[in-house]
């Protein structure tokens, strides 16, 4: 970030206190969000995943150099990182955290490199974790357009989270979550910035690391809906498929949507590795970076697994090769980056993500983002519907952001069934203008909310959730408000 203006100022609150708000509505608010972002999502074993230690000052911020650790992290990689307090404000930007007073800056004052942070926890061999986390994001003024974070377990790359929210004169945060398996008794978590030299914000916050239900893994016993390995078509070299070209492997069309791929024959091309068998597919064909998609059917409601192995045309050396992957139905359902780097061109490294289809029909995009015709290389992808086994009393997880009524937002942190909502609704000015508190049984939340705006509540709440994970609220009362019964809540 660019060196920072500490101007009393200058700084604002994470919720601006608006005329009409009042000050009880606002306490109850910041003492919610406070003891959400010391708690963190039950069974979490991060430390300090909030980044709320060490404290910094109101308005201000701390620099910690590589090689020097604070409360639970270690800082690597190269440069500075900083805590930061989600009072700070520079060039008429409110750079808010996401829970609690404080979130981590990955770019350090005035400079920004490859730096981050990591933690290893004691974990279970074998057991299945979730992996969550916020990714900040602040557009325009020297900090870039978007922030992206790669993520690695145990040194290995798991993918590379990018937001490019873009909200005026605030940063705005994005709810990202990865599976992950754990191969000891302890895990390294490490979180890496990956903004351009000129991009002077990176935001991270709420990081948590919890058991899935049972301690087992979701696991699929239904055959796959979609399996893909590229052996067929056969080639004895390579083949380039380009922009408006599809190709017919043994039960798949995969369509190429803009500049061009090869099918390549590794035993021929010793620049390129494949996973299952002799074929791989170089996202960046013959001339330069292209953009393939295949569809596939699904059942809406139901969730499904992607699973695929990465690696990177040698070509490129030292270069990472990189990758965008969306699935997409009616609306995107997953969209996250790959990133493969500092290991072996020829090491295969897995992708495991999850998406709950929202219709009969689903559609998975690779996307290079490399130029010239060298690459990342994907082969053996599968997609299946995942068959849940939660343990007995689990419940299903609904933190994250969700938009309404074409103008608002709905962010929801939920600890057990426990579920809390604060929702601003742009046209009212900044800052949360409802609250709502309530328990979640089956696909119901029942509760309570109150209106910060007219300081008015608490009334009686009926959410109800539907398959695609949509929170329906037409059942609750609104002596204020009747927009709050016409109000379908959709997962961002």
């Amino acid at each position: 970030m660019h060196p920072r203006i500490l101007a009393a100022a200058l700084a604002l609150a994470v919720a601006v206190p608006l005329t009409g708000h009042g000050e009880n509505g606002l306490k109850k608010l910041n003492d919610i969000l406070s003891a959400l972002a010391k708690g963190g999502p039950k069974g979490n074993l991060i430390a300090n995943g909030g980044f709320e230690q060490p404290a910094v000052q109101k308005g201000g911020y701390i620099s910690v150099p590589v090689g020097q650790s604070f409360d639970g992290w270690e800082v690597v990689g190269t440069g500075v990182v900083s805590p930061i307090s989600g009072d700070y404000a520079q060039g008429g930007i409110r750079f808010v955290a996401h829970g609690g007073k404080q979130w981590l800056d990955m770019t350090g004052p005035g400079t920004n490199q490859p730096a981050g942070v990591q933690q290893t926890v004691k974990t279970q061999p074998g057991a299945n974790y979730e992996l969550a986390f916020w990714v900040g994001n602040v557009a325009g003024g020297g900090f870039g357009t978007s922030s992206s974070v790669e993520v690695m377990v145990d040194g290995k790359s798991i993918g590379t989270a990018r937001n490019d929210q873009s909200i005026a004169g605030q940063q705005g945060w994005g709810l990202f979550k990865m599976p992950v398996t754990a191969t000891g008794g302890t895990m390294t978590v490490t979180f890496i910035n990956r903004d351009p030299a000129n991009d002077n914000s990176n935001g991270l916050d709420d990081v948590s690391l919890v058991p899935v239900a049972g301690g087992a893994a979701t696991t699929s016993t239904a055959a796959p809906v979609l399996a893909e390995s590229f052996e067929m078509p056969a080639t004895t070299n390579y083949t380039a498929y380009r922009a408006g070209q599809s190709f017919t492997t043994g039960g798949n069309t995969w369509t190429v949507q803009s500049g061009s791929i090869d099918v390549v024959n590794t035993t021929v091309r010793k620049e390129t590795v494949a996973f299952d068998g002799v074929q791989t597919v170089d996202l960046s064909g013959s001339p330069g970076p292209g953009v393939m998609a295949a569809t596939f059917p699904t059942t809406a409601g139901r969730t499904y697994s992607l699973a695929f192995h990465y690696a990177r045309n040698n070509n490129l050396r030292s270069t990472p090769g990189q990758a965008k992957i969306e699935v997409m139905g009616a609306g995107p359902l997953l969209t996250t980056e790959i990133r493969h780097a500092g290991q072996p061109f020829n090491t295969n490294a897995p992708f495991n993500g999850t998406f709950v289809a929202d219709g009969a029909m689903t559609t998975v995009r690779f996307t290079s983002l490399n130029p010239g015709n060298a690459g990342i290389t994907v082969d053996g992808i599968s997609v299946a519907p995942v068959e849940a086994q939660p343990a007995a009393g689990n419940v299903r997880n609904l933190s994250g952001e969700y938009t309404y009524q074409g103008a608002g937002i709905a962010t929801i942190s939920q600890i057990g069934d426990e579920v809390h909502m604060f929702m601003t609704w742009t046209p009212q000015g900044a800052g949360p203008h409802y609250e709502v508190k309530g328990k979640l049984a089956g696909n119901t939340i029942t509760g309570q909310w109150y209106s910060l705006y007219a300081q008015k509540g608490w009334f009686r709440l009926v959410g109800t959730v539907r398959p695609n994970g949509d929170i329906d609220l037409a059942k609750s009362d609104d002596p204020i408000n009747a927009n709050m019964k016409k109000s379908v809540l959709r997962k961002k």
